[in-house]
């Protein structure tokens, strides 16, 4: 499965019940602090990837009509980056800069980020950059970094069970630590059974089943699941076209851009040649031997050239330049 499918899950998931996955994401996030939309992202791509928009740009007030107002970035990823928090901290830049509130669209939002891994180990979600014993010139930027490994299944579940935690956060728990355990996945299964949707129960066990693929747990997961009235919903099968046709059109660019770069190396290579074989005819006054025209042909390299030249210029015969030739291979 391709990795932007998980990707798009992730995304999707969050979708069920935004308010009560950010409530999670941000552990102590004042409950005067609500989530009033998304924000259209669009214009700003995320560093690096021209092609596409931070994963999800939430709209959160303090007040719906006077704020403050908070733009909060979430970026997933399926694999820890090393350089995400420069990434997130110049796409926080972007939109600070970009994005705008208010009546007429003048104020600026506070910007904030949040990090989830959905595998791999625990990230530091903090760059600090000062002068040594200085406070000031100074750079501090911390992300909340959730890494879904590090979080326990039964304690998730349990939070759902009690009230605590969004019943969205269902859809989670099979990157979770524990949750290869059937015990776990059984608990699951009742606290899902108290969905009423059952539209919205199934796509929280579909969207389970596509991170247990990518936790390594499809298995057992599948097999605790077998029997359920559950079928792999349309927008799974939408993603999975999706990638294939990125993955398609991606292949034939990458191709395309390969056929053109080797063109032109190519062109360079050949141009290379004839103006050495000029040289060794004008240095020589005579044809050049095959053997030594064979030599120049199989040249691939466009560093060999200056030492051919610098040669070509100062022999004085060619059998000079053949010999050369011969102890340099």
């Amino acid at each position: 499965m391709a990795v932007n499918v998980f990707d798009q899950a992730a995304r999707f998931a969050v979708q069920f019940d935004p308010a009560g996955f950010f409530r999670w994401l941000i552990p102590g996030l004042e409950s005067s602090v609500s989530f009033q939309g998304w924000l259209d992202t669009r214009t700003l791509p995320f560093p690096g990837e021209a092609d596409r928009v931070c994963d999800t740009v939430a709209q959160l007030a303090a007040n719906p009509v006077s704020g403050p107002w908070w733009a909060l970035v979430t970026e997933f990823q399926t694999d820890p980056e090393p350089d995400m928090l420069d990434r997130l901290l110049e796409y926080l830049a972007r939109l600070r800069r970009g994005l705008r509130h208010g009546s007429n669209h003048r104020e600026k939002f506070a910007v904030v980020a949040a990090l989830v891994n959905l595998t791999g180990g625990r990230q530091i979600g903090t760059l600090e950059m000062t002068l040594p014993n200085l406070a000031t010139p100074s750079l501090l930027f911390s992300a909340t970094v959730r890494t879904l490994r590090e979080e326990e299944a039964e304690l998730t579940l349990n939070g759902i069970a009690a009230g605590r935690t969004s019943r969205s956060l269902l859809s989670w728990v099979s990157l979770m630590r524990g949750a290869e355990d059937r015990s776990i996945i059984n608990d699951w299964k009742q606290i899902a059974d108290t969905e009423p949707d059952p539209k919205v129960k199934a796509t929280y066990a579909t969207i389970a089943l596509v991170f247990a693929e990518l936790a390594d747990r499809a298995d057992v997961w599948r097999a605790e699941l077998e029997g359920w009235n559950m079928r792999e919903s349309a927008i799974v099968n939408e993603w999975k076209a999706e990638a294939k046709l990125e993955g398609k059109l991606e292949g034939k660019l990458e191709g395309k851009l390969e056929g053109k770069l080797e063109g032109k190396r190519e062109g360079k290579l050949e141009g290379e040649r004839d103006a050495l074989l000029r040289v060794l005819n004008l240095k020589f006054s005579s044809p050049i031997p095959n053997d030594i025209s064979d030599a120049v042909a199989e040249i691939d390299d466009l560093g060999e050239f200056a030492a051919w030249f610098d040669k070509a210029i100062r022999a004085s015969t060619i059998d000079e330049v053949r010999a050369w030739i011969r102890a340099s291979k």
